[in-house]
């Protein structure tokens, strides 16, 4: 059985705690969506990105990666 996904979708994000948190929820709602995956590129912030990225892991229905 191929478990790859249909379609990756890429955050390039930088301190962008303001509003990757809404992103991702938007994302763990889709029904109809093919089955994804969600990357966050995360290019040293120092905000709460990475905290909030890490709030929404296993959102997604595949187990998560660091």
């Amino acid at each position: 059985m191929d478990i790859s996904p249909d379609v990756s979708v890429i955050i390039p994000a930088k301190n962008t705690e303001k509003w990757i948190g809404e992103q991702l929820e938007s994302l763990s709602r889709q029904k109809n969506a093919p089955y994804f995956e969600v990357i966050i590129v995360d290019n040293g912030s120092t905000d709460k990105t990475r905290q909030i990225a890490h709030d929404f892991r296993g959102s997604f229905g595949s187990p998560p990666r660091d």
